[in-house]
């Protein structure tokens, strides 16, 4: 089955060397290489050219295009049966275009297969914790798989999957008129792979496709990518009305706490006293060092908190534009 790696890209050239080199050292060579430049990005034009050689790389520059949008070009531009989508933070193992050939093979009723993220070494202090915040049920809850390192090979679920390791099959989306929403912040995934769900495609999760997937190093930059995630479901709760699930738990326990400061303080003190004690128990957990799980017990309320207020802004965003729905 010929494969088609699609990557965005935007002012991130030493990432994205990193992640082409790993996959020109793969055991088995991609079918072909997309690289979707994003907007005006010298700087990767210049890093390109070191690869001019490689007849399986191509280069697309696209005009500054929304993430659905963009991803839905290379989509319709690429020539494999089998389209899979990696973020060029990425690094993937020498063996992951191997083992997805064979997961293909071994399971052909498959529509999508994807693979969870590996800590590695090497990491910074804050990127080892944002990676153990989002790994963690306290942290991501139902959506925890997405983040943290796979075992075994087996049935997935939409929420199991994650964007910058994806593999879905061309022809299943082109078929059922499946694709990427235009207008969101973030979530695209989780659209489109609903949809998929509905058109009665299977998918697979396997720890043989885990890959090195950079963190956020800095808290300025977690907090306002936990904003993009709760942002993006709160436009697709506006636009479509489905119900985000757990996603949403975090803005209705916050518009709960507000309700009660108001109307009976004291349950707010209860119930928040009850919170901190379950985010104490969690970040003892989640940590390793002493300096992690101190670190974590503030960093999960900033997590929730982000997520709360993205699905609320996400949401109010859509209902007074429409932006999202106009574009599925």
């Amino acid at each position: 089955m010929k494969t088609s790696v699609l990557i965005i890209t935007f002012e991130r050239p030493d990432f994205l060397l990193s992640c082409l080199e790993s996959f020109f050292g793969n055991s088995i060579p991609p079918g072909e290489i997309l690289v979707g430049i994003n907007g005006e990005d010298p700087g990767s034009l210049r890093a390109l050219g070191a690869y001019r050689d490689r007849p399986e790389l191509k280069i697309i520059v696209l005009p500054g295009l929304s993430r659905g949008e963009a991803r839905n070009r290379l989509l319709a531009l690429c020539a494999g049966e089998l389209a899979v989508f990696i973020d060029d933070d990425v690094v993937v193992p020498r063996t992951y275009l191997e083992e997805l050939e064979k997961l293909s093979t071994e399971y052909p009723e498959a529509e999508v297969l994807g693979g969870g993220q590996i800590e590695g070494s090497g990491r910074a202090f804050f990127e080892r914790l944002s990676y153990r915040a989002l790994s963690s049920f306290w942290g991501s809850g139902a959506y925890r798989k997405r983040f943290m390192e796979l075992g075994e090979t087996g049935p997935g679920v939409p929420g199991d999957f994650i964007l910058c390791n994806l593999a879905v099959k061309k022809d299943f989306l082109k078929k059922n008129g499946i694709k990427f929403p235009g207008k969101i912040a973030s979530a695209e995934e989780n659209y489109l792979l609903e949809r998929v769900g509905r058109a009665g495609g299977k998918m697979v999760t396997s720890g043989r496709l885990n890959v090195f997937h950079r963190h956020r190093t800095g808290l300025k930059a977690y907090i306002r990518q936990v904003f993009s995630f709760g942002r993006g479901r709160g436009q697709l709760f506006g636009a479509t009305g489905d119900f985000p699930g757990f996603s949403a738990l975090p803005a209705a326990f916050a518009l709960l706490i507000l309700f009660l400061l108001v109307w009976d303080p004291p349950a707010a003190a209860d119930l928040l006293l009850a919170y901190s004690a379950a985010d104490l128990l969690f970040s003892l957990s989640a940590g390793e060092s002493l300096a992690e799980k101190l670190s974590l017990f503030f960093l999960f309320p900033i997590t929730h908190s982000a997520h709360a207020l993205g699905v609320l802004f996400g949401l109010a965003e859509e209902l007074r534009s429409g932006e999202t729905k106009k574009s599925l």
